[in-house]
């Protein structure tokens, strides 16, 4: 058989009609109860009950916000008595204000604060990379840093809330996606006891090395494709009830990266997004061979997986900068917590230069994948090297022994 006979088979054996449907089951699930829940934040209610639902609240904002700057929107609002019940648009403006002064309402501000907008935001960044303690930038960086920011020369407060929502929840779904993935990939190596005789028989038919070549091409593949397709899947479902509008706009208009130095848009953010989750799923299936191929048992590989797993969740809640900044940030899951690559201005300094950590967190990552995919051949390699060795041994024994008697 060829390796690509040979990968399609791989493929069926591992996800088969009913695997496919409860995968694809599980996420659809998931991203509908996402997009429910993230729908239902945009409920205004009053005393009486729901005054207005979070479809006319979205629908009010998509009519009533088009084209308009935050430093002349915000004396709008100011000066604005159309209703007692709070809009989302009002909320996002409120705090976006609060943020960039000091907690003070829009009601607060002077017309000069509003008008001076956008220095006083480059100030509160600057004022931030001065007093870290932990980074301790040198003026170049700083420098750098601050020309970054200096380029967003307009924040729209166009409607883009379907991209805040996804962005923001993205990484909690890519968790679950990884995961199962992971569990799909199991079998490949992993095996029980009943199915010693089949990998016996594959491995005679088509030989050993071009089924474990095989099988690291089918992880690699159909794992690439089992998470775009769920990053697909993920997309529509949570953007349906929202609509695509805003996408071309800065992703400064959001609360959570109103600091941000990258003047980037929603969309360039979700594509960054997904490209981050790739790096993280290449990482997790080469762990998920890697053990696999060590173990050679899905139980015991299961376990240690599990226990990586935790152990990642641990170190995130811990929360602590040394075991995020050399550890945590190149694993999956402190890879696919997206809001510290947007806002905090993590760097890492190698080779004389600085790398920011959207850039080399993914890039390092990508080489531990590799270096656990290398080890992982190796390894096999060496066994089934050694494997044939101890055969060619007992053969040379037994025609020993035959030519004795």
């Amino acid at each position: 058989m060829t390796l690509r006979e040979i990968i399609r088979v791989e493929c069926r054996r591992i996800l088969n009609t009913f695997t496919f449907f409860v995968f694809f089951m599980i996420l659809f699930l998931f991203s509908i109860n996402s997009s429910y829940q993230a729908v239902k934040q945009y409920e205004v209610p009053n005393k009486a009950g729901i005054a207005i639902t979070g479809r006319e609240n979205l629908q009010y904002i998509k009519n009533k916000v088009k084209d308009k700057k935050v430093e002349d929107y915000l004396p709008m609002l100011k000066e604005s008595t159309e209703s007692d019940l709070v809009h989302m648009d009002e909320i996002n403006a409120e705090a976006l204000a609060a943020l960039n002064y000091e907690g003070k309402s829009i009601q607060d501000l002077s017309e000069e604060e509003a008008a001076d907008f956008y220095r006083i935001r480059l100030s509160v960044i600057k004022e931030t990379l001065e007093s870290d303690d932990r980074t301790k930038y040198t003026e170049q960086e700083k420098a750098e840093i601050m020309k970054r920011a200096a380029q967003l020369s307009a924040i729209y407060m166009d409607y883009a809330e379907g991209w805040k929502v996804m962005n923001h929840e993205m990484g909690i779904f890519l968790v679950v996606l990884l995961l199962l993935i992971s569990i799909i990939l199991l079998p490949l190596f992993g095996r029980d006891g009943q199915s010693r005789m089949e990998e016996l028989s594959r491995a005679t038919r088509w030989g050993k090395k071009r089924l474990d070549y095989a099988r690291f091409l089918t992880a690699y593949g159909g794992g690439s494709i089992l998470y775009l397709a769920g990053a697909a899947l993920y997309f529509v479902i949570m953007m349906l009830p929202f609509g695509l509008e805003g996408g071309s706009r800065c992703i400064q208009s959001n609360s959570d990266t109103f600091f941000s130095s990258y003047n980037i848009t929603y969309l360039q953010q979700f594509f960054l997004n997904v490209f981050i989750g790739l790096i993280a799923l290449l990482f997790t299936i080469s762990l998920t061979l890697f053990v696999s191929v060590l173990t050679q048992k899905m139980i015991a590989s299961a376990s240690v997986l599990c226990f990586f797993w935790i152990t990642l969740l641990i170190a995130e809640q811990m929360a602590e900068y040394q075991v995020n900044h050399w550890f945590a940030n190149f694993m999956p899951l402190g890879m696919i917590n997206y809001l510290h690559y947007y806002v905090g201005n993590e760097l890492y300094r190698a080779f004389g230069e600085s790398f920011d950590s959207i850039f080399w967190c993914p890039f390092i990552s990508f080489l531990l994948a590799v270096f656990l995919m290398i080890f992982g051949l190796l390894y096999l390699k060496i066994k089934r090297d050694g494997i044939s060795v101890s055969a060619s041994v007992l053969s040379v024994r037994r025609q020993a022994v035959e030519r004795r008697y």
